[in-house]
Formats: structure tokens, C-alpha cells, sequence
């Protein structure tokens, strides 16, 4: 940018930053809106998770000899890897989620329907082709 040369460093790389941050959000709607066809229904029904798990604690473990098994030791249980991930935390349940949500809503604005907005059309239209 032209400004770049009269900011500071920290400047710049808040810039940096912040351009590849919405580049970044920019390719994950557009690979999501394009992963799946409208006519196929989700594979798995995606449920939010708490904010605290209390289904992750193993209460069977001991606290004060494995605090981590105790805590967690039920989430890879509840949670396990799929064979196309190299593993599985809280972060990839809630981009399931997100994923599923967002899949609903472009589906919804995907079907024909006379009571669509114009920008309820033109990304249920954009979503169909």
C-alpha cells in the first residue's frame, strides 16, 4: 500500500496480518460454499458443544497423579480422529458446527421460493450454480 511506508513496523504487520486474516475467511467461504452440492443432505448432524464438557472428565482418573487424563480423558472417546484429519480438538468441533449451519442456510436460500429477498436470491442462486 502506499501508506505502508510512513507506518511503523507494528503498523505494517497489524496490516499484514489483517489482509491475510480476511484473505484466510475469504478462501474458507468459498471453499465452503462450493464442498458440497445443495441437493445432498449433510452426512452427519454436527451438535454444539458446551462451553465446559463435563462428558470430556474422566472421573474414574485420579486428579492428583494424571490432572490432563482426568480432565480430558473422555474427549478423545466422545471425539474420535476421522481417517482424513490428523486429529481432533474443540476448534474442529465448532468448524463442524459452523460448517453444518452454514450449509443450512445457503440449501434454504437455494430452493426456489417467492418469499427470497434479492440477497436471499443471489446467494441461493450463486450457492446452485
Amino acid at each position: 500500500m502506499i501508506f505502508d511506508r510512513a507506518c511503523s513496523p507494528a503498523a505494517r504487520t497489524a496490516s499484514l496480518m489483517l489482509r491475510v486474516t480476511i484473505a484466510a475467511c475469504a478462501l474458507l467461504a468459498f471453499s465452503v460454499a462450493g464442498a458440497q452440492k445443495p441437493d445432498a443432505p449433510p452426512q452427519t448432524h454436527y451438535v454444539p458443544g458446551p462451553a465446559f464438557d463435563t462428558s470430556s472428565i474422566n472421573a474414574t482418573a485420579d486428579p492428583c497423579n494424571d490432572f490432563y487424563q482426568y480432565a480430558c480423558g473422555n474427549f478423545a472417546a466422545n471425539h474420535p480422529i476421522p481417517g482424513d484429519q490428523s486429529g481432533v480438538d474443540q476448534f474442529y468441533v465448532l468448524y463442524n458446527v459452523n460448517t453444518q449451519e452454514l450449509n443450512g442456510i445457503l440449501t434454504k436460500y437455494a430452493a426456489p421460493s417467492p418469499s427470497r429477498t434479492v440477497n436471499e436470491q443471489k446467494i441461493g442462486d450463486n450457492y446452485a450454480a
